[in-house]
């Protein structure tokens, strides 16, 4: 509810027309938005089945859009902070223009992001792991030696 309220404000809100902090907001509610879409199912999922995938691609899909969410939302704030910095540093100086802002971070979304997330698709090979508690396995193990030793 958040994201679609942060959209619809910062879309159709006369107060922040002319300010490329807009444009960043927007990406940042639209990046947030599509990972809260994904990859929260994803991480029940996961937690629901204990770790195990039986699919291969969905692991993979599950790995790439996690660090993809990750890597644009830090980056796009990476871009918001070069903003405030020329803004307060170098007021006198050429600003980062709207037009400038979403190149920016188109090129760090679909860009830097994805190519950042590629080798998580490459290296996430697990499919199922046979998983044991080890303390229920060590408290069987000193009963069955209480046992034994009476």
């Amino acid at each position: 509810m958040g994201n679609v309220l942060v959209l619809i404000v910062f879309s159709l809100g006369r107060v922040y027309r002319g300010n490329n902090f807009r444009v960043i907001v927007i990406i940042l509610a639209v990046i947030d938005l599509i990972c809260c879409a994904l990859i929260l199912p994803s991480e029940i999922a996961k937690h629901r089945n204990y770790f195990n995938f039986t699919s291969v691609g969905l692991g993979r899909a599950k790995v790439f859009i996690t660090m993809w969410g990750a890597l644009s939302c830090s980056l796009a704030l990476l871009v918001v902070s070069v903003d405030r910095y020329r803004r307060a540093c170098c007021p006198l100086k050429r600003q980062i223009s709207q037009s400038l802002a979403l190149q920016l971070c188109a090129v760090i979304t679909f860009g830097i992001s994805v190519v950042v997330a590629i080798p998580g698709i490459v290296i996430h090979d697990i499919v199922t792991n046979d998983k044991t508690n080890m303390y229920a396995l060590k408290r069987l193990y000193t009963r069955l030696q209480h046992r034994c030793a009476i």
